[in-house]
């Protein structure tokens, strides 16, 4: 709650407002489309000839450190240039926006997938084997 009522702070507090919004959007992209991905990367790894690819305590770690830092780090990003310029959003617009937003997770999610399942496929640096590789 503002202090004052001067329009400078006002629109200090609208612009704090819109990069808070900013960075909670960034980070739900970046950590549903990565729990898409494992979650898909567990149901399709089986059905193309892998053993299970992360077990339990796998995933948890990996969400312990990815979603952890990355949400201190996106968290801490700063204003837009041209935030205070673009119209304010609807009440009613869902946090993910209007479907644009499940749109990227989908993308980034199916893209994470196929490359964790085709990455045992990739040939590795030149002159190292590669352990566990598959044939």
């Amino acid at each position: 709650m503002p202090a004052d009522d001067e329009l400078a702070t006002v629109v200090s507090a609208i612009e704090e407002g819109r990069r808070v919004n900013d960075n909670i959007r960034r980070f739900l992209l970046f950590a549903m489309s990565g729990g898409a991905a494992e979650v898909l990367v567990m149901l399709l790894g089986p059905a193309v000839g892998l053993p299970l690819p992360l077990r339990a305590g796998q995933i948890l770690w990996i969400n312990l450190l990815t979603h952890g830092l990355t949400g201190v780090a996106v968290g801490a990003e700063p204003v837009a240039a041209r935030t205070m310029s673009r119209p304010p959003r609807s009440p009613r617009e869902h946090a993910l926006g209007a479907g644009l937003l499940w749109q990227g997770v989908l993308r980034l999610g199916v893209l994470a997938t196929a490359l964790s399942l085709a990455a045992p496929y990739l040939p590795g640096p030149p002159g190292r084997a590669r352990h566990g590789a598959v044939p």
